[in-house]
């Protein structure tokens, strides 16, 4: 085969493949009018934290979670039951083990994107802010299955109306609203 025949035309190829795709890099060859717009929705700064009053055990909520093999009693501190105006739930669990060790949260579920975030937790009669609080997706198969609970059959999809009200409502039932 020769060689010297093709060259110019490989040549060829490959500055014009290297010209396209600069020119295709500097201008929108189909348009940049073609697709609509997508414009990122204004996000909301989240509401400043104020931790809640530390709860009071004479005061909980024990919540029925039908959760099987789950080593701890659970129960809500309705005094920190909180709703925002972006629909973040913000609440103090407490989970106690059959042995009485317990475990103070203070966290918020969004609905929405089924995350939670840990804003605090509790020892020895007060809350400890979490060093680096972010936004977590729950994940199907680990303690985040008292949460998965809590999104599916007490606090979403939210309720219109006074939402703190009726999510505390479902709670003290212990029968909640399946959808």
């Amino acid at each position: 085969m020769n060689l010297k025949r093709y060259l110019p035309a490989l040549i060829g190829f490959a500055v014009l493949a290297c010209w396209r795709s600069a020119w295709s890099i500097e201008e929108d060859i189909y348009g940049e009018d073609a697709l609509p717009a997508y414009i990122e929705p204004e996000k909301k700064p989240e509401r400043p934290l104020v931790l809640p009053p530390y709860p009071d055990s004479d005061k909980l909520i024990q919540v029925d979670l039908k959760l099987r093999d789950f080593p701890f009693t659970f129960w809500i501190d309705p005094a920190s039951l909180d709703v925002d105006e972006e629909g973040v739930i913000r609440y103090t669990a407490v989970l106690r083990s059959a042995s009485g060790a317990e475990n103070v949260v203070y966290e918020g579920i969004r609905c929405t994107r089924r995350q939670y975030r840990r804003y605090a937790y509790g020892a020895q009669g007060r809350f400890h802010l979490v060093g680096k609080s972010q936004w977590q997706f729950l994940r199907p198969v680990s303690q985040d299955r008292y949460r998965a609970t809590l999104i599916d059959e007490y606090f979403c999809p939210l309720p219109s109306g006074d939402t703190r009200a009726q999510i505390l409502r479902k709670l003290k039932t212990r029968y909640p609203d399946f959808h």
